[in-house]
């Protein structure tokens, strides 16, 4: 009776943690979002640093998806741990819950491998920034003194030999 007493306590608490650790993943990729977005839009904005400048925020922007991807597998392990550990606790308590998921090996769910396959592409995205040659952002026309959003272009196809 005791011993199902502290089963009980304790697949409580493996249940409070995998609910803790969902909710410091789900913050952790909001995090992740708004600074690779906030990234993403002071490297490609017309007021842009150029040159070396440049090649610098690009791999900061690649070195904090690579911290952030190794605080999002820290996170994600732990949580796999959790569940491992209520599905045996369920068996010997006789619940079912999370005893009825196929709880895979860690490197192998579909959505671990998701989220490597994410942070691998951010980051080789920022590090062939870095290393490659993107165009430099040109100037925006300034609308108070420009007038070349209203002109029209000329065409090329019909009605060019009239001109």
């Amino acid at each position: 009776m005791a011993d199902d007493s502290a089963a009980k306590d304790e697949y409580a608490r493996m249940i409070e943690l995998v609910k803790h650790y969902a909710t410091i993943q789900f913050a952790e990729l909001s995090v992740f979002i708004v600074i690779m977005s906030a990234a993403g839009v002071s490297l490609f904005s017309p007021n842009t640093p150029r040159g070396a400048a440049r090649v610098v925020l690009m791999f900061g922007a690649a070195l904090t998806a690579l911290c952030l991807w190794v605080i999002h597998e820290s996170n994600s392990y732990q949580m796999w741990l959790f569940l491992k550990r209520a599905a045996q606790l369920e068996e010997q308590l006789g619940y079912q819950g999370y005893s009825k998921l196929r709880i895979r090996a860690y490197w192998l769910g579909p959505g671990t491998l998701a989220f490597r396959s994410l942070y691998v592409l951010l980051i080789l995205f920022w590090l062939a920034g870095g290393f490659g040659r993107l165009p430099e952002p040109g100037p925006w026309p300034d609308p108070r003194t420009s007038n070349q959003a209203l002109q029209p272009t000329p065409s090329k196809g019909a009605g060019a030999a009239e001109r």
